[in-house]
């Protein structure tokens, strides 16, 4: 299948501490990375901040949470091999029942759809 995404694998640049500036406002640290490909291009950044305002102050889950994208083109191609055995042998040999198969191509369709 052909993918649109960036592809993997993805490489999560360590984050750095930097100080962040508003107009007017007082400087407050914060921390940013970016995630590149293996031919070492940039094409993520990250920012400790939280969704709907505010900053992020716990920078481990920023740092989970980064991993966890960066992860994410080799856990598609994990899923979709396996969806590939499924259909390729025995339902019983596999052990995997229909609502999981169905969850795994919703997730699939959910990672590869464009909007």
């Amino acid at each position: 299948m052909k993918t649109m995404h960036t592809p993997g694998p993805w490489i999560l640049d360590e984050l750095r501490v930097m100080e962040i500036t508003t107009k007017g406002g007082p400087a407050f640290e914060s921390k940013a990375g970016y995630l590149r490909t293996s031919d070492n291009i940039p094409f993520c950044s990250f920012l400790a901040c939280k969704p709907f305002g505010g900053w992020m102050d716990n920078y481990e889950e920023l740092e989970a949470n980064a991993n966890l994208i960066a992860a994410a083109p080799e856990l598609l191609e994990a899923l979709e091999e396996l969806l590939r055995l499924y259909t390729e042998t025995d339902f019983d040999v596999c052990g995997l029942d229909l609502p999981f198969v169905e969850k795994a191509k919703s997730i699939i369709t959910k990672a590869t759809k464009l909007t």
